[in-house]
């Protein structure tokens, strides 16, 4: 998916009050720490989306357990996805500054990409 449709998605889903759940593919020009970063130098909090290879949590540690195969998914949604929450109180201009901030990042990582 091309950047302006990412940026698009993610600013529509700020304005209209909705958390925004986003991958960064392995072929951006940009990290998932890198966005993470920019938003929470902007004092936008921004969270790891709790899901992904559950056996790569501590617990799994030194214990036996078994998968189907290797789980190349539940890994790039563990390392890549991140998400931006809103709740009901958030006024329309603070969602506005958010979607400001993706667009200004998107912006610093590749000139000349459109705003929304």
């Amino acid at each position: 998916m091309p950047l302006e449709q990412i940026l698009a998605r993610v600013r529509r889903a700020l304005l209209l009050d909705v958390s925004v759940f986003e991958d960064v593919r392995d072929d951006a020009p940009f990290t998932k720490g890198d966005i993470v970063a920019f938003l929470e130098d902007k004092k936008i909090a921004t969270r790891m989306l709790f899901s992904g290879n559950i056996t790569k949590q501590p617990y799994f540690e030194g214990r036996v357990y078994r998968t189907v195969g290797p789980l190349p998914n539940a890994d790039t949604i563990m390392t890549n996805t991140f998400w931006i929450g809103v709740y009901p109180g958030l006024t329309e201009a603070q969602r506005r500054y958010m979607a400001d901030c993706v667009d200004a990042f998107f912006a610093s990582i590749v000139p000349g990409t459109p705003t929304v």
